[in-house]
């Protein structure tokens, strides 16, 4: 757990107190990507190699919501996926340390094994099909996700819930 201010002449942060999350591929062995969220901006970098592919650097407002993966193919490394759903931390706040995402976030849903994974990219999909905006979600129904996850308790149920309370709002 870190706690992180920007200092101002922070260079590697175009905007004061922004959480940045790094994505990038090294074809059929590592990704890290965005799944959704508002970001204030972004950069795309070089690779001064031909084995990175598709370097972006996302910068997120404070309290901005995303979702961010990585996994390994076990070419490189061993084999992994990961999802989360992210909070971006507000000045001052304490955030949990993620590979990728820079100074650190609040995790409302993490997933760390194929098969969980699987699951909240289905439940991510069948939302955004509903259009419904991921990125604007409150942070009680991610982390009921969470939980549902966890459990390994069917959240269809609960998505059904949540796209009720959409018809009426």
């Amino acid at each position: 757990m870190i706690s992180y201010d920007a200092p101002e002449n922070h260079v590697s942060c175009i905007y004061k107190n922004c959480t940045i999350a790094s994505t990038f591929e090294k074809p059929n062995s590592l990704k890290f990507e965005i799944l959704f969220g508002d970001y204030k901006s972004r950069l795309v970098r070089e690779s001064g190699n031909n084995e990175i592919i598709n370097a972006v650097d996302y910068f997120f407002s404070p309290g901005a919501i995303f979702g961010f993966a990585c996994q390994s193919f076990g070419i490189d490394f061993l084999s992994f996926h990961h999802v989360f759903i992210l909070r971006a931390c507000l000045p001052g706040e304490i955030g949990s340390i993620i590979t990728g995402v820079s100074p650190g976030a609040e995790i409302l849903v993490k997933t760390l094994t194929a098969a969980s994974s699987m699951r909240l990219r289905s439940i991510l999909v069948m939302l955004q099909k509903k259009n419904i905006d991921l990125s604007k979600l409150l942070n009680h129904h991610y982390r009921k996700i969470n939980y549902l996850l966890e459990a390994k308790i069917n959240a269809s149920y609960f998505v059904g819930e949540l796209l009720e309370q959409k018809n009426w709002q």
